[in-house]
This record gives structure tokens, sequence and C-alpha cells, in this order.
């Protein structure tokens, strides 16, 4: 399940069931992302300088995304695949900050994306064992001791919405060995795993992909 063109299905499948965004919603995108891994809450007016945007329009174009998150004061908490919120045990941990991804597939696409190098603290699916990573824009390796981890993959069924993390996150986890990814896949219909190489080569398509299909599009 690791060959090519399963790496290449299931990151066009993905990166498809994401937002279409032109170069300049890229741009935004990014400046969201690199707000999420500092680790706080983010003013959309700090995100719009990042991103050279308007902080009215960055305001509104963000409301339109599905799967963003605000607080009480109107700032970003959540984007994307990651959150300032410990909702997951995929804790994401760069020089900016320290952040919660919704997926295990979360890291290994977006460090890659905005271009920086990070750890991962994570737990097993089934067994609950630690898995510890690291994760750059061109590897990702295991750090701590125990089998070869594996990740779950589920193909989405349409376009990401506002429940992604319903539909399509919770089904996509780390795993302590292929033993234990088996037993969690085989009570999961539609899901499947693959080694953490593969997974990170699933990840890092999905960021050529988004970066390359983006930034042919007309701002």
């Amino acid at each position: 399940m690791s060959d090519e063109s399963t790496v290449n299905r299931y990151a066009d499948a993905i990166a498809q069931a994401m937002p279409p965004l032109t170069a300049r919603q890229l741009e935004l995108a990014l400046a969201a992302y690199r707000a999420m891994l500092a680790g706080k809450p983010a003013e959309i007016e700090a995100i719009a300088t990042d991103a050279g945007w308007d902080p009215t329009d960055a305001a509104n174009q963000i409301a339109d995304w599905p799967g963003v998150f605000l607080d009480e004061a109107k700032r970003v908490i959540g984007f994307w695949g990651l959150t300032v919120q410990p909702i997951s045990t995929h804790l994401v941990t760069t020089e900016s900050g320290s952040s919660w991804a919704w997926c295990a597939l979360d890291p290994l696409f977006i460090l890659p994306l905005v271009g920086e190098r990070g750890t991962v603290a994570a737990r097993s699916g089934v067994t609950g064992t630690p898995v510890e990573l690291d994760v750059s824009p061109d590897r990702a390796s295991r750090v701590s001791p125990g089998d070869e981890v594996y990740v779950s993959f589920l193909v989405p069924s349409g376009p990401f919405t506002g429940d992604v993390r319903l539909t399509f996150c919770d089904y996509v986890l780390f795993f302590d060995g292929k033993p234990a990814a088996d037993r969690w896949t085989n009570e999961h219909p539609g899901t499947t795993a693959m080694p953490l190489d593969a997974a990170a080569a699933i990840g890092r398509a999905m960021a050529e992909r988004f970066r390359e299909g983006n930034s042919a599009q007309a701002a």
C-alpha cells in the first residue's frame, strides 16, 4: 500500500476535498497555519498583515471558509487541521510554539506546506502507546522507541465541510505497529493503514498539489 500510485490516489482525493483557493487565498491560508503553529489565539488582523490582506477582506474570507473556528473575541483558534486547543492526542511543536493537529495526517501535510520542521507527540490508536515523530519538509521519522509507525486513512466521500473532524479526521490516526493498525482498520470499514513513510509521502504530495494547483489560479 506504499507504492507511488497509492500515494498519488490518496493525495489527489484528499487535496481535492479541500476548498479550492486562488494564489491570493493561499497566502491567507498559509498565514493562518503559521498563526496556529504559534499555539495562541490569533487576531485576524495579524493574520491579514502576514498575508498582505486588508483586515476586513481577510475577516470576510475566513468567515466564508468551512473548518475555521473562532473564540468569543473573534480570534482564530482552529484552522484546517490545527488548533490552539488540546482537542486531540496529536501535539505539534515547532520553533513558533505548540498546537494540536486534528488528525495524524495534518502535521505530515502542514509542516511541509509551510516549510517548517517540528515534532509530533501522539498516542497510538488501540494501544495508547506514545508515538513521537520528527517531521520536516522532506521526511518524517519516529524518535520514540517502538514498532514501525502506521497511519490509518479514509478516502473522503466529498468536499470537506464544517464537520470534517467527525467525517474524516477521527479516522486518521497513528498506530504503534501493524497489528494495532490492522485491528483498528478491520473494525472500521472503508479505512486502510500504511507505514509512516507512505503517509508522509502523501502529506508532502498534498502540500505540493496545494501549492501548485492554487498558485496557478488567478488571484
